[in-house]
């Protein structure tokens, strides 16, 4: 995963959320796992957002997504996104495996008149 910005407005419902997770052997196999994205803001005491990831129909290509609903969208605000995989058998992995491939979500204001 390379990192990306995603860029949205205040209220934005679209487009969803995608990321590929993987790592040294590729695309991280998905199969029985559970996939949350921690949405770290970049204001001060504010709270980190945990939003269940959809898994891809074929979990073996890593593929995870989100639709976005508008109460995740409500501030503008800048966030770090990280990706917790919970393993089958209890283990548990966070992506980006690489630091320097944070994605970030930024959400600007609305622009008026």
């Amino acid at each position: 995963m390379a990192a990306q910005t995603i860029h949205l407005v205040v209220g934005d419902t679209a487009p969803p959320l995608e990321a590929t997770l993987s790592n040294a052997d590729g695309p991280q196999d998905l199969t029985g796992a559970s996939v949350v994205m921690r949405l770290k803001p970049n204001v001060a005491n504010a709270e980190t957002l945990e939003i269940d990831m959809d898994i891809d129909d074929d979990p073996t290509t890593g593929k995870i997504s989100h639709a976005w609903e508008e109460s995740e969208t409500a501030e503008a605000v800048t966030y770090k996104a990280e990706f917790v995989v919970t393993f089958a058998d209890d283990t548990v992995a966070t992506f980006p495996l690489q630091g320097n491939d944070v994605p970030t979500i930024a959400i600007r204001a609305r622009k008026t008149g």
